[in-house]
């Protein structure tokens, strides 16, 4: 009980869920290896590619011929 008492207790849980630090004291802060940043026109062809994952065979005919063609110059 003591413990959940002590002002080092108060300094823990203030860090991890708060986000505060003391006076004089530096973050650091380690990106995950796992973290992919993508452009922002990565990021909306990878939104395009989700979006016409879901769209019928016909459509993605129809798409293909008359206006969505990756093969046109």
């Amino acid at each position: 009980f003591q413990y959940y008492t002590s002002q080092e207790y108060v300094e823990k849980i203030a860090k991890q869920n708060l986000g505060l630090i003391n006076p004089g004291e530096k973050v650091i802060i380690i990106p995950d290896e796992d973290l992919v940043i993508l452009t922002e026109a990565e990021d909306s062809a990878a939104l395009n590619e989700e979006i016409r994952a879901t769209w019928s065979t016909p459509k993605k005919w129809w798409k293909f011929f008359f206006s969505y063609n990756p093969y046109k110059a």
